[in-house]
Protein backbone atom coordinates (compact mmCIF):
# COMPACT_ATOMS: atom_id res chain seq x y z
CA UNK A 1 0.00 0.00 0.00
CA UNK A 2 2.82 2.31 0.64
CA UNK A 3 4.77 1.94 -2.63
CA UNK A 4 1.33 2.58 -4.36
CA UNK A 5 0.84 5.59 -2.62
CA UNK A 6 4.89 6.82 -3.15
CA UNK A 7 3.81 6.36 -6.94
CA UNK A 8 0.51 7.73 -6.75
CA UNK A 9 2.31 11.05 -5.43
CA UNK A 10 5.54 10.81 -7.91
CA UNK A 11 2.50 10.97 -10.78
CA UNK A 12 1.24 14.29 -9.16
CA UNK A 13 4.56 16.04 -9.35
CA UNK A 14 5.55 14.97 -12.33
CA UNK A 15 2.41 16.60 -13.66
CA UNK A 16 2.43 19.96 -11.57
CA UNK A 17 4.47 22.37 -14.24
CA UNK A 18 7.31 24.42 -12.49
CA UNK A 19 6.84 27.58 -12.45
CA UNK A 20 9.32 29.82 -13.13
CA UNK A 21 9.75 33.23 -15.03
CA UNK A 22 8.00 31.84 -18.07
CA UNK A 23 4.12 33.48 -18.94
CA UNK A 24 2.74 36.46 -18.74
CA UNK A 25 3.23 39.43 -15.88
CA UNK A 26 1.28 42.29 -15.84
CA UNK A 27 2.44 45.65 -13.42
CA UNK A 28 2.01 49.63 -13.68
CA UNK A 29 5.22 51.73 -13.64
CA UNK A 30 4.59 54.82 -11.72
CA UNK A 31 6.27 57.64 -12.71
CA UNK A 32 5.80 60.98 -10.69
CA UNK A 33 2.06 61.67 -11.93
CA UNK A 34 2.09 59.33 -14.38
CA UNK A 35 1.08 55.84 -14.40
CA UNK A 36 1.66 53.39 -17.17
CA UNK A 37 0.13 49.66 -17.15
CA UNK A 38 3.00 47.38 -18.78
CA UNK A 39 2.24 43.74 -19.95
CA UNK A 40 5.76 41.42 -20.31
CA UNK A 41 5.24 37.95 -21.62
CA UNK A 42 8.43 35.87 -21.49
CA UNK A 43 8.53 32.32 -22.78
CA UNK A 44 10.91 29.70 -23.17
CA UNK A 45 12.18 27.40 -25.73
CA UNK A 46 12.33 23.88 -25.58
CA UNK A 47 16.29 24.66 -25.66
CA UNK A 48 15.86 26.54 -22.06
CA UNK A 49 16.52 30.03 -24.33
CA UNK A 50 14.20 32.70 -22.74
CA UNK A 51 12.39 35.55 -25.39
CA UNK A 52 9.34 37.91 -24.95
CA UNK A 53 7.87 41.30 -25.88
CA UNK A 54 7.25 44.35 -23.77
CA UNK A 55 3.55 45.58 -24.17
CA UNK A 56 2.99 49.38 -22.92
CA UNK A 57 -0.80 48.42 -22.94
CA UNK A 58 -1.53 52.91 -22.32
CA UNK A 59 0.68 53.72 -25.20
CA UNK A 60 -0.28 51.09 -27.21
CA UNK A 61 3.21 50.17 -27.87
CA UNK A 62 4.36 46.62 -28.20
CA UNK A 63 8.01 45.67 -29.02
CA UNK A 64 10.23 42.74 -28.72
CA UNK A 65 12.52 42.51 -25.31
CA UNK A 66 16.66 41.66 -26.75
CA UNK A 67 17.59 39.86 -24.16
CA UNK A 68 16.20 37.62 -20.87
CA UNK A 69 18.40 36.32 -18.61
CA UNK A 70 17.28 33.72 -15.78
CA UNK A 71 19.49 32.93 -12.83
CA UNK A 72 17.80 31.35 -10.15
CA UNK A 73 15.26 33.69 -8.61
CA UNK A 74 17.21 36.46 -10.46
CA UNK A 75 15.30 38.06 -13.68
CA UNK A 76 16.78 40.52 -16.26
CA UNK A 77 15.72 41.74 -19.38
CA UNK A 78 16.62 44.28 -21.67
CA UNK A 79 14.78 46.34 -24.48
CA UNK A 80 17.44 48.33 -26.09
CA UNK A 81 15.37 50.64 -28.78
CA UNK A 82 13.61 52.10 -25.33
CA UNK A 83 16.73 51.99 -23.76
CA UNK A 84 15.02 49.51 -21.16
CA UNK A 85 16.27 47.54 -18.14
CA UNK A 86 14.43 45.46 -15.94
CA UNK A 87 16.02 43.33 -13.05
CA UNK A 88 13.97 41.64 -10.66
CA UNK A 89 13.57 38.91 -8.07
CA UNK A 90 11.21 36.40 -8.32
CA UNK A 91 8.61 35.17 -4.46
CA UNK A 92 8.93 31.99 -3.30
CA UNK A 93 5.59 31.27 -4.96
CA UNK A 94 6.67 32.55 -8.63
CA UNK A 95 3.95 34.82 -8.67
CA UNK A 96 5.56 38.16 -8.19
CA UNK A 97 8.52 39.71 -9.51
CA UNK A 98 9.84 42.69 -7.79
CA UNK A 99 12.77 44.81 -8.88
CA UNK A 100 13.56 48.03 -10.69
CA UNK A 101 12.86 49.59 -13.90
CA UNK A 102 15.30 51.57 -15.82
CA UNK A 103 15.65 53.93 -18.28
CA UNK A 104 17.17 57.12 -19.35
CA UNK A 105 19.21 56.96 -16.13
CA UNK A 106 16.07 56.99 -14.39
CA UNK A 107 15.86 53.80 -12.04
CA UNK A 108 11.78 53.26 -10.32
CA UNK A 109 10.98 50.64 -8.06
CA UNK A 110 8.53 48.59 -10.18
CA UNK A 111 6.51 44.77 -9.37
CA UNK A 112 5.07 42.86 -11.92
CA UNK A 113 2.48 39.86 -10.97
CA UNK A 114 1.70 36.94 -12.94
CA UNK A 115 -1.49 37.33 -14.70
CA UNK A 116 -3.42 33.93 -14.83
CA UNK A 117 -6.02 34.46 -17.47
CA UNK A 118 -5.33 36.37 -20.60
CA UNK A 119 -3.23 40.06 -21.04
CA UNK A 120 -6.09 42.62 -20.64
CA UNK A 121 -6.80 43.94 -23.74
CA UNK A 122 -5.15 47.88 -24.62
CA UNK A 123 -8.24 50.67 -24.64
CA UNK A 124 -8.99 51.73 -27.73
CA UNK A 125 -7.26 54.33 -29.30
CA UNK A 126 -8.79 57.80 -29.48
CA UNK A 127 -9.49 58.60 -32.91
CA UNK A 128 -6.54 60.38 -34.58
CA UNK A 129 -6.07 64.25 -34.42
CA UNK A 130 -5.66 66.24 -37.49
CA UNK A 131 -1.71 66.83 -38.13
CA UNK A 132 -1.66 70.11 -38.47
CA UNK A 133 -0.75 71.67 -41.87
CA UNK A 134 2.49 73.66 -41.90
CA UNK A 135 2.72 73.64 -45.51
CA UNK A 136 3.73 77.31 -46.88
CA UNK A 137 0.60 79.14 -48.35
CA UNK A 138 1.65 80.04 -52.11
CA UNK A 139 2.00 83.57 -51.02
CA UNK A 140 4.45 83.42 -48.33
CA UNK A 141 8.26 84.50 -48.75
CA UNK A 142 9.03 80.86 -47.57
CA UNK A 143 9.43 77.18 -47.99
CA UNK A 144 8.03 74.36 -45.70
CA UNK A 145 8.74 70.65 -46.47
CA UNK A 146 8.06 67.65 -44.02
CA UNK A 147 11.67 65.65 -43.08
CA UNK A 148 12.58 62.58 -40.94
CA UNK A 149 16.25 62.68 -38.98
CA UNK A 150 17.15 58.90 -37.50
CA UNK A 151 19.14 59.13 -34.41
CA UNK A 152 21.94 56.93 -33.59
CA UNK A 153 20.02 55.31 -31.07
CA UNK A 154 17.35 54.23 -33.57
CA UNK A 155 14.50 57.01 -33.42
CA UNK A 156 13.11 58.80 -36.21
CA UNK A 157 12.31 63.05 -35.48
CA UNK A 158 9.91 64.45 -37.51
CA UNK A 159 9.30 68.06 -38.21
CA UNK A 160 8.91 70.72 -40.75
CA UNK A 161 12.26 72.55 -42.18
CA UNK A 162 11.01 75.87 -43.41
CA UNK A 163 13.31 78.16 -44.87
CA UNK A 164 13.86 81.18 -46.45
CA UNK A 165 13.00 81.43 -50.84
CA UNK A 166 16.34 81.94 -52.13
CA UNK A 167 17.74 80.16 -49.12
CA UNK A 168 20.90 77.40 -50.57
CA UNK A 169 24.73 76.51 -49.71
CA UNK A 170 25.41 79.58 -51.88
CA UNK A 171 23.39 81.58 -49.74
CA UNK A 172 22.75 80.24 -46.19
CA UNK A 173 19.96 81.44 -43.52
CA UNK A 174 19.90 81.13 -39.86
CA UNK A 175 17.77 78.30 -38.66
CA UNK A 176 15.85 77.75 -34.91
CA UNK A 177 15.27 74.21 -33.99
CA UNK A 178 11.42 73.54 -32.62
CA UNK A 179 9.98 70.32 -31.00
CA UNK A 180 6.46 68.97 -31.26
CA UNK A 181 5.33 66.59 -28.81
CA UNK A 182 5.40 62.50 -29.87
CA UNK A 183 3.36 61.48 -27.15
CA UNK A 184 1.52 59.24 -29.33
CA UNK A 185 4.31 57.40 -31.09
CA UNK A 186 5.68 55.42 -28.25
CA UNK A 187 7.95 55.74 -25.59
CA UNK A 188 8.93 58.68 -24.12
CA UNK A 189 11.98 59.61 -22.07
Amino acid sequence: MLLFLVGLACQAFAQTPVKGAEGVWSGTLEAGDQKLRIIVTITKSDAGAYTGKFESVDQGATIPIDSVTVNGDNVTFEVKAAGIVYEGVLNKERTELVGKFTQGGQTIPMSFKKAEQAAPTPKPSPSPTPKPDYSAPADAPYTAEEVQVKTPMGHTLVGTLTLPKGASKANPAGAIVTSRSMSDSGFTA
